[in-house]
């Protein structure tokens, strides 16, 4: 991949193409962000660069003997490690201070990518600060990690820190198409689909997502218009799933309310789910709008306890929508 391929966080894309073409590196840099944004995919791609034999001003050659071997893994200055089991080990932070000590054998560069540094307890993060603290000379760490602040602060204080920002809808869209030659229509659906994150949407199904959110939508439908009670209850059926599925139909629902909420502002507002803007525009004239507030507070609380203290799934779900028609049937007696 060129350097110039990579989606979004531009900012970020171009101080690396700067200091690569100016040689003004550092030892240690600390990417955080979520999931998918693409900072595993920067960190490999820098390093590609550094190792290859003939680099181009946009990225790696990829025809070198050097590309070949990153991309079969079997680069000997290219050090790739992630947690062995819940945590990095010990005997792994031992490893990357033995590597490190040693000279490159191919390149110019010995590189390092540690994938998930959150998930280094303090005894491995002590230690592996010795490294950083004074790094061998064309040495380069990558640290990816979701969430900076749980490392230690003498750890952070010696990385050169990136914070990485989920892509706006408009961006993965136009990445997709470029990328994958598909459709506009199924690139509108899937860069809504995953949150500001091109690596999902890489790996995502479009009409999966639009068979997902119509349930979800079926349900708040069915909560806020003039709908029976067992049709309410069946559609909540529909959207009880495996509490590992549920966080994408909660997002969703949060999502849609969002937009409900927004459209009682101004119907020329910008939705996330504008493909659904007329189903939306049904809904929104008949609650009120300290009703849909409350909701949304509601859902925020029930999404809470589903996902993080195991709450019953259909019995949440069922206390949180039909209160709301409830409501809705009361304000239209």
């Amino acid at each position: 991949m060129k350097l110039t391929e990579i989606a979004g966080n531009k900012r970020i894309l171009e101080y690396f193409q700067r200091a690569i073409k100016n040689a003004t590196l550092g030892h240690a840099y600390l990417f955080s962000g979520p999931a998918g944004v693409g900072k595993s995919t920067l960190a490999q791609t820098i390093c590609k660069v550094l190792l290859c034999k003939n680099p181009e001003e946009d990225g790696p050659c990829g025809a070198c003997t050097s590309c070949r071997k990153f991309e079969s893994g079997n680069h000997p200055d290219f050090h790739f490690y992630e947690p062995e089991g819940l945590y990095f080990k010990i005997d792994q932070v031992r490893q990357i201070i033995h590597h490190a000590s040693l000279k490159p054998m191919e390149s110019q560069w010995k590189t390092f990518l540690l994938e998930n540094v959150h998930y280094m307890r303090e005894e491995a993060a002590n230690a592996f600060l010795k490294v950083l603290e004074e790094p061998p000379g064309q040495t380069i760490f990558f640290l990816i990690s979701e969430g900076s602040e749980v490392l230690l602060s003498t750890i952070r204080s010696r990385c050169q820190i990136f914070e990485f920002q989920p892509l706006q809808p408009e961006e993965i869209q136009q990445w997709l198409m470029k990328r994958n030659q598909i459709s506009e229509q199924e690139a509108i659906h899937l860069s809504l689909s995953t949150h500001g994150s091109p690596g999902k949407a890489l790996n995502a199904n479009a009409e999966q997502y639009q068979e997902i959110r119509d349930k979800v939508l079926v349900a708040l439908e069915t909560a806020v218009l003039p709908k029976t009670y067992y049709t309410l209850v069946d559609a909540i059926r529909a959207i009880a799933v495996d509490r590992t599925e549920m966080a994408e139909r909660l997002l969703i629902l949060e999502e849609l309310t969002r937009d409900l909420i927004l459209l009682r502002s101004s119907i020329s507002v910008r939705l996330v789910h504008e493909d659904v803007r007329n189903r939306l525009l049904a809904m929104v004239d008949t609650v009120e709008p300290g009703i849909l507030d409350n909701f949304y507070q509601e859902l925020l609380q029930a999404r809470e306890a589903i996902l993080k203290i195991n709450a019953n799934i259909s019995l949440t779900l069922q206390s949180l929508l039909l209160p709301l028609k409830l409501k809705c049937e009361t304000t239209r007696s």
